[in-house]
């Protein structure tokens, strides 16, 4: 113990001023030092004690000997107990103990189990300990024997200064910034389509998939938007890529896990269970340690299972919570604890029993692989088949050939920039557009299509494309986007919705046929009063029942006098009361 002893002392006189940051691989190499370890926290034990200093009187020398560790210890050996001063053995010794956790770190980008660096932290740094959250600990690198590995050695980090890291990682210049606003504002409305075309060519076709999953990337991080309202609800966009073997289902799901960092792609089958997927609680040198998997590591990002169906139904139900509450609990070994996990998943399987669609041109439900209430929770369902059109493979073939003989450009940089950026944006649905979408899933529900879930997801897809086109308001046209894109999913169940137009539209047509009808004058206020009580749908919007209908109180009434007055064949007979009448 005195050798070990010194050991520290000489490390803990070393001055450093300028102290290096080094991932964890690097520090899983040192041999002793003082560092900064950047990483992400995987796991943790329970808190416990370790001796921080000891305490004795030597009835040999007659003194007392106080003795403070630059490090806190395990445990003391009766022999290795000796005074100082006699080298006579102590045997009543007081022990100074120190409040003691220890977590395990591992790097943001490579994700390897394998290499994981023990930290210890002490007292107040073990208080609120925020697993799964990125980290930069400030410490001392030693080598300790570890007990269950007999005469193995490995590096143990001492923490002194914990700081949880909030920054970006991946940081935006003013200048990217501006290149992306320009290149925005250049494909204007079609920015959407410029960026699938970007997303991995070497992935022939699959337009919609790939939209799709860009609409997932860029909301994987923005349920935090609303945290502050007491209205919270899920931002977070889920997809389930399903269809026959050899579709590029594998290759999508890890192109769009490079777009967002933090992201995880994991196999799933019988090569995992729920548990190791989300979280676990091992007992390891009589200590307990709560470890977690790459769901809840892959919070405020996207986590990509492969071969979802593979999976047992009782491994699926670990993913409910996390896909709709965005946390789930551990009870084990006497652990009760709330895990954080707003994590985006994107999953992909065969049809049931791994066979091909029973169907030509319309599937059915139970060929999910997959438990009802997760089918639910998915926002997105996209279905892979088979090419069966002679001049559909032929093309595919032809497109596919040229990939052989041409570098393939990556666009990657660029998208994972223009997502980062997007992400800050917190787009506000417009009245027209939230009317727009009801009525779009009043549609859907009458069908006895899905729950009552799909608003939400409508809400959410319009609110995404409003983001990757850098915009704050969603307004009828991304309404219109978002219906026409998710018709893409019911068409796959054969249940095709009429997309609605925009209430101010149809305020609009419904006031010219009126007037057309009347072949007379009438107020603008009278007006107003017959199409709401003409069309439920336009009565909603101007908010007929709680509101004013006076052009100078209602910013829509006016805004629908302003589109009337601008017309050929309307004329205003009247200031006041406005009149107008068809001429």
């Amino acid at each position: 113990m005195t050798t070990m002893i010194h050991d520290l002392e000489r490390i803990s006189d070393e001055r450093i001023h300028n102290v290096e940051l080094v991932p964890v691989s690097k520090a899983l190499r040192m041999n002793f030092g003082r560092v900064k370890v950047k990483g992400m926290i995987c796991s943790l034990t329970r808190l416990f004690k370790m001796i921080s200093g000891i305490k004795f009187y030597c009835d040999g020398c007659m003194k007392p000997t106080e003795i403070n560790f630059p490090f806190p210890i395990s445990n003391i050996r009766k022999n290795e107990a000796k005074c100082h001063y006699c080298n006579k053995n102590i045997e009543n010794v007081n022990y100074y103990y120190v409040n003691t956790v220890v977590v395990e770190l591992q790097d943001l980008e490579s994700f390897n189990d394998l290499e994981r660096l023990r930290v210890f932290l002490f007292d107040g740094d073990t208080e609120n300990i925020r697993v799964g959250e990125t980290v930069i600990i400030e410490g001392q690198i030693l080598i300790n024997e570890s007990k269950n590995n007999g005469k193995k050695l490995f590096p143990y980090f001492y923490a002194e200064l914990i700081q949880y890291d909030r920054s970006d990682s991946t940081a935006l210049t003013q200048t990217d910034i501006g290149a992306i606003n320009r290149f925005t504002k250049k494909h204007n409305s079609k920015i959407i389509d410029t960026l699938v075309s970007m997303f991995d060519p070497s992935i022939i076709g699959y337009e919609h998939v790939k939209k799709g999953l860009l609409l997932c990337a860029v909301n994987s991080s923005c349920d935090g938007n609303t945290r502050n309202s007491t209205n919270l609800r899920r931002e977070r966009v889920h997809a389930f890529l399903i269809g026959e073997p050899g579709l590029a289902k594998s290759r999508l799901l890890k192109s769009v896990t490079k777009l967002v960092p933090n992201s995880k792609y994991e196999s799933g089958g019988q090569n995992s269970s729920g548990k190791s997927l989300t979280a676990i609680v091992s007992k390891e040198q009589e200590n307990y340690l709560l470890r977690l998997g790459p769901a809840p590591l892959s919070k405020n990002a996207l986590c990509a299972v492969n071969e979802f169906g593979r999976m047992y139904y009782d491994d699926q139900t670990h993913f409910l919570d996390i896909m709709e509450e965005g946390e789930f609990t551990i009870n084990k070994h006497g652990i009760n604890a709330p895990i954080k996990s707003p994590t985006t998943i994107i999953a992909s399987a065969n049809p049931i029993n791994n066979s091909a669609w029973a169907g030509v041109d319309k599937i059915d439900i139970n060929e999910i692989p997959a438990l009802k209430p997760i089918i639910d929770r998915f926002d997105l369902i996209f279905v892979f088949r088979n090419l069966k059109d002679e001049k559909v493979v032929r093309e595919y073939a032809y497109k596919r050939s040229e990939l052989e003989t041409r570098k393939i450009p990556d666009y990657s940089n660029y998208i994972i920039k223009h997502i980062q950026y997007a992400k800050r944006f917190n787009p506000k649905i417009s009245d027209e557009a939230k009317i727009m979408l009801n009525e779009f899933f009043i549609k859907i529900r009458i069908q006895h299509f899905g729950s009552n879930r799909i608003l939400d997801t409508l809400f959410r897809l319009s609110k995404s494309i409003a983001r990757l086109k850098l915009k704050q308001i969603v307004d009828e046209e991304d309404a219109n986007e978002a219906m026409e894109f998710y018709n893409i999913v019911l068409q796959n169940f054969q249940s095709v919705i009429s997309v609605s137009t925009s209430p101010k539209v149809i305020a609009y047509n419904t006031s010219i046929l009126i007037l057309k009808e009347l072949n007379c004058s009438i107020t603008f206020e009278d007006l107003v009063i017959k199409i709401c009580e003409k069309n439920e749908q336009v009565r909603l919007y101007l908010n007929f029942e709680n509101k004013s209908l006076k052009i100078h109180k209602n910013r829509k009434v006016r805004e629908l006098y302003d589109m009337l007055v601008n017309h050929a064949n309307i004329k205003r007979t009247n200031q006041k009361p406005t009149v107008l009448q068809w001429m």
